[in-house]
């Protein structure tokens, strides 16, 4: 038991790593479509299955694509990815996200 508990705490460590590491990706890219993928990937991640930070990421990511550095263009795709991707997501999580 403990050592899958270290082992899950390992694993949630490194999703939001993950998830971290693509913000930061679509905010080093200057251009459009970049920042579209960059902003994806993390969705990508954060709603993978069996992620236990899935709140977490995704309200960080919902911060950064509506931040005023990220033009509307690029937020509404993000949005839209994000919305469409939910559907992987425990309805209980789910729910708070869309309270967010």
């Amino acid at each position: 038991w403990r050592a899958r508990r270290r082992r899950r705490g390992f694993e949630e460590m490194v999703a939001s790593e993950k998830v971290a590491a693509a913000l930061r990706g679509a905010q080093e890219t200057s251009d459009q479509k970049g920042r579209v993928e960059a902003f994806c990937k993390a969705i990508d991640v954060a709603v993978e299955p069996g992620t236990s930070t899935v709140y977490e990421d995704c309200a960080e990511i919902i911060h950064q694509v509506l931040s005023p550095e990220v033009s509307q263009w690029v937020s509404r795709d993000a949005l839209h990815h994000l919305g469409s991707s939910l559907v992987k997501v425990e309805k209980g999580v789910r729910q708070k996200i869309a309270e967010q």
